[in-house]
């Protein structure tokens, strides 16, 4: 502290005296900032341990996804996939004879209006 008051002295000629009372300010001060700083960094601790607990549970998700892709292997789902396949080719050629269906009904109605 003597160091710090005779620089401030040297550099702007003005002496600085310690007295108790400014000593003991300076105590609180300092019990102020570092309170601050601990609860500040009890926050910060409280943020990094949510962000693992949550990292820690998608891993864990994450882990049984994998595991029931194994074993849902796309082996065991080749069945599955020609069913799809079949029911889209069924479904195309639906399509395909409800196109034909309504042509001729087209053309029906307008022979009907012809005779009428």
């Amino acid at each position: 502290m003597r160091d710090v008051s005779e620089d401030f002295k040297a550099e702007l000629g003005r002496a600085n005296y310690v007295t108790p009372t400014s000593y003991l300010e300076l105590i609180t001060m300092f019990q102020r900032l570092v309170t601050a700083k601990r609860i500040e960094n009890s926050k910060t601790l409280s943020r990094y341990t949510v962000g693992l607990d949550k990292l820690q549970s998608s891993a864990q998700q994450v882990a049984g996804m994998q595991q029931e892709l194994r074993v849902r292997n796309p082996i065991s789902l080749v069945p599955i996939t020609i069913q799809n396949v079949a029911f889209l080719v069924t479904a195309e050629a639906g399509s395909h004879v409800c196109v034909l269906c309504c042509e001729l009904y087209s053309s029906f109605y307008k022979l009907c209006l012809l005779f009428m």
